[in-house]
């Protein structure tokens, strides 16, 4: 766990914490399947045999449930994904479903939707405004890659 910065183990609290729908501070298999299809993964890309496979092998305590040290265990184990500006225009184009070149209010609502992060379009408008610098109601790949560059 001594990996994760203290950003990072937040977001895994939290995921953890969502995925825990009894409340019981331990994921079942049938919460962790939850967990899985709600990050987006389908049947097809991450079938619930295997899941139930890698639950066994979190579950190291083998108490049938992961708690939540088990969980962070399995975080700062994943692989880190580079923020690079492949990376970075790949998500966009993923965000950009119309193909536009732009990434409009409701493009970027669903997009966050999609990762369980619920925004007002008041909120959304404002994350927009902050980084649009046409003025155009817009993100354009350029000004989402701006978001990322280090001064």
């Amino acid at each position: 766990m001594s990996n994760l910065t203290p950003a990072e183990r937040k977001n895994c609290e939290e995921c953890f914490k969502k995925a825990d729908k009894s409340g019981d501070g331990k994921l079942s298999i049938q919460e962790m399947v939850g967990l899985i299809r709600s990050l987006g993964w389908s049947e097809k890309q991450f079938p619930d045999k295997d899941i139930c496979d890698w639950f066994l092998e979190v579950d190291t305590d083998k108490s049938h449930s992961v708690d939540l040290n088990e969980f962070l265990t399995v975080c700062s184990k994943r692989p880190r994904t580079e923020i690079n500006e492949a990376n970075l225009r790949r998500t966009f184009k993923e965000f950009d479903k119309d193909g536009s070149g732009n990434v409009s209010a409701s493009e970027l609502k669903a997009a966050l939707a999609k990762c369980e992060i619920k925004l007002s379009d008041a909120e959304v408008d404002q994350m927009i405004k902050a980084v649009d610098t046409s003025g155009d109601g817009q993100v354009s790949v350029e000004e989402f890659l701006a978001v990322f560059k280090k001064d």
